[in-house]
Order: structure tokens, then C-alpha cells, then sequence
């Protein structure tokens, strides 16, 4: 960020930064509230949507280069990932992709 209070290419970063520490949170607690009811919670990375299609260039290049899988997710890796976790009854896990 650019020091000065002018304007940033990182704008709102503390904002989606507050978001993803309280999602987790949030989960956690609503599922100590609901117990015996399961929660899960999904918080999904960067996904190719049709809202990205205007600049589906310019974002997978900077994907290649920027994001671990080199690629943005697909709206079936969610998927995948949601029916994952709805099938592990009754075990408790926690995944972080870095």
C-alpha cells in the first residue's frame, strides 16, 4: 500500500482480510450454539465465474502467476469440496489451503 492515504491497487484489503478471520469464528461458535447439529462452513478462494468473463485474460494470467493452484477454481471444485464435507459424518476436520 502506498503510504500517503492515496488511492491503492489494494483497496478493501483490510476489509476481506477482517472478512476471512471471521468466517472460521463464526462457524465455530455457531456450531457450539447448535450442538448436536453439525455445521460446516466453505469458504471458497477465487472461483471463474461469469461476473470474471470481461477480464478472464488479464485474471489467468495474473492466476498463473499469483495463486498456489496457478489456475482459479471451477464452479465443480466448490462443488466437490462441499460434498466432500457433507459426507464426513460425525468427524471433525479443519483444511487450510495456504
Amino acid at each position: 500500500m502506498r503510504r500517503g492515504g492515496g488511492p491503492s491497487s489494494r483497496y478493501g484489503s483490510s476489509l476481506l482480510a477482517a472478512e476471512g478471520a471471521s468466517i472460521p469464528g463464526f462457524g465455530k461458535a455457531l456450531a457450539r450454539e447448535l450442538s448436536p447439529v453439525r455445521v460446516t462452513v466453505v469458504m471458497a478462494g477465487l472461483v471463474d465465474t461469469p461476473i470474471k468473463s470481461a477480464r478472464r485474460e488479464q485474471s489467468a494470467k495474473w492466476a498463473e502467476t499469483s495463486l498456489p493452484a496457478r489456475r482459479f477454481g471451477q464452479p465443480e471444485d466448490l462443488a466437490d469440496a462441499i460434498i466432500f464435507a457433507m459426507r464426513q459424518v460425525g468427524f471433525w476436520w479443519w483444511m487450510e489451503a495456504c
